[in-house]
């Protein structure tokens, strides 16, 4: 019997060792309307402190959390999940913001165990918070409006990085007002409303409108491993929507790749929305090749990504066994009026034979057409205009001026109109053999061979003074005519891969730098 007496007198003892406060988790003086209580207990007072403050953040992420999710479901868009994700995300951050604000006002041990009852002052949270949102909403609204200033200036890659911006902040903004309306007696009060809805719709807007694509370079042909004789020109512009209109889009950060996924290169654009790049024929596929550009946008939420799937240019090449022979090639009339048909023609058959057409060429073919018979012939329906063109093709070299071959052809036209039909015709007919270009340019292929790798080694040496100076970007060019002498094009191809590689890490540097200023 006396030792039940004992045993009952030690457990009510201990009982009543353990703090009231802690076991109603209430305390005079710190009523729920006024503030948000926690207790906490454990073997330190460190961890009664954290076991109390995750009380009480416990119960400010559910407030926050009902709100969000329901300021979610308000969004039309298909990725509620991803904002979901983000403001999952935000709302931990403020929570943990938070628990620096939250005081400790009593305190007990008992034995080896602490107790630990903790508050958060409404009002005093209410007036901190009232001065963040203010803040934030100010940075907000400022970074929306230079977005939609700079979409009628035109400056669209600008209007996007206040945009990305924007977003981060409205994010942290609605988390941070849903804390504020939870507690207030009313909610937070705001001179513009600026939803995320709307900022969602206004960036895809932006997006389905970039436009990218080649205005030069494209479908060239080089020696498989050296670079493409011009540069491919990609130009990045904003088309709006129910408009033809094209606004280019200055210092648009462009990722430059080959099919299979390899980088080329990493740049902007210039005021005219334009990058050019110079690419080194590699044949990914047989013996083709193709380059695409698209945006290199850092700051972009991934949930965008998505919408850039139609800004994406691209260029095709053809990898050749040998160095091909680039030409400009002008042919005109007996009046000295070109004749664009009779062009294309040549340059057909001078592509067929693995050579290029250029205005950036050191060769010259020049020729003119000329009328050398006309006369009336009878034909079923009468009388026919019958008209003999011949033309003479000449290989000029642009630095001397020697002629070093040439080629002729001949070609008839029949017309029951007129005699100016009948050469239409004979231009049209021009027998143009592959077969007798070919002979032409084997006969002058010796000082051809002579021409360019004297001309290389200039191009080479120009290209080298240039790296020194710096000028990594303008050295290309020359280093890209670089096609003849087995040494020359090694020491060329060498250094265009340095300097590639530095371009690459130039803009990698200053992506990173953007990232960080952030």
């Amino acid at each position: 019997m006396r030792k039940f007496v004992f045993l009952f007198i030690l457990l009510v003892g201990c009982s009543a060792q353990i703090p009231k406060w802690f076991g109603q988790s209430k305390l005079p003086g710190y009523s729920a309307t006024n503030y948000y209580t926690g207790v906490g207990e454990g073997n330190t007072f460190a961890d009664a402190q954290s076991d109390a403050q995750a009380a009480i953040a416990s119960q400010l992420r559910v407030t926050i959390e009902s709100t969000v999710e329901t300021f979610v479901q308000e969004l039309e868009t298909d990725d509620r999940a991803t904002y979901v994700e983000m403001f999952q995300k935000t709302t931990k951050s403020a929570v943990s913001e938070t628990i620096i604000g939250i005081e400790i006002v009593k305190t007990k041990k008992v034995g080896k165990r602490y107790y630990v009852f903790a508050v958060l002052n409404k009002t005093r949270f209410l007036v901190g918070l009232e001065a963040e949102l203010d803040q934030l909403l100010e940075q907000v609204s400022k970074l929306v409006r230079n977005a939609r200033n700079s979409i009628k200036e035109g400056k669209i890659f600008v209007a996007l990085e206040n945009y990305a911006e924007a977003q981060e902040y409205v994010v942290q903004f609605y988390t941070k007002k849903a804390f504020y309306d939870a507690l207030s007696p009313g909610p937070f009060f705001m001179i513009e409303t600026i939803t995320l809805s709307d900022m969602v719709s206004e960036i895809r807007l932006i997006l389905s409108g970039l436009n990218i694509e080649v205005i030069s370079g494209d479908s060239q042909s080089s020696k498989a491993g050296t670079l493409l004789r011009d540069p491919i020109v990609f130009e990045v512009s904003f088309i709006e929507a129910g408009t033809e209109k094209k606004i280019p889009i200055p210092n648009m950060p462009i990722t430059i790749k080959y099919e299979d996924g390899t980088v080329i290169e990493r740049g902007s654009t210039n005021q005219e929305g334009q990058l050019e790049t110079y690419v080194t024929a590699l044949p990914i596929t047989s013996k083709h090749g193709k380059v695409y550009a698209r945006p290199n946008l850092v700051h972009l939420p991934p949930v965008y990504k998505k919408y850039l799937k139609k800004a994406e240019g691209s260029a095709r090449y053809s990898t050749l066994e040998v160095t091909p022979i680039a030409f400009t090639l002008t042919i005109r009339d007996e009046m000295g009026h070109r004749l664009p048909k009779v062009e294309d023609k040549i340059a057909r058959s001078i592509e067929k034979l693995g050579h290029i057409i250029s205005d950036n060429a050191e060769v010259a073919l020049d020729g003119s057409v000329s009328v050398i018979e006309t006369k009336g012939v009878e034909g079923s329906g009468g009388l026919q205009h019958l008209v003999t063109s011949e033309l003479s093709l000449i290989m000029v070299l642009k630095s001397t001026g020697d002629k070093v071959a040439s080629f002729m052809a001949n070609g008839k036209g029949l017309s029951q109109k007129s005699e100016k039909e009948a050469i239409e015709a004979s231009y049209r007919k021009l027998n143009i053999k592959k077969k007798d270009l070919a002979e032409m340019l084997s006969r002058a292929e010796d000082e051809l061979q002579r021409v360019f790798e004297q001309k290389s080694a200039e191009y080479l040496k120009k290209g080298k003074t240039l790296y020194a100076q710096g000028n990594l970007r303008e050295a290309l060019q020359p280093l890209a005519l670089v096609t003849h002498g087995d040494a020359q094009v090694d020491e060329a191809t060498k250094l265009i891969k340095t300097i590639r590689a530095e371009l690459n890490k130039i803009a990698e540097d200053r992506l990173r730098r953007e990232r960080e200023e952030k």
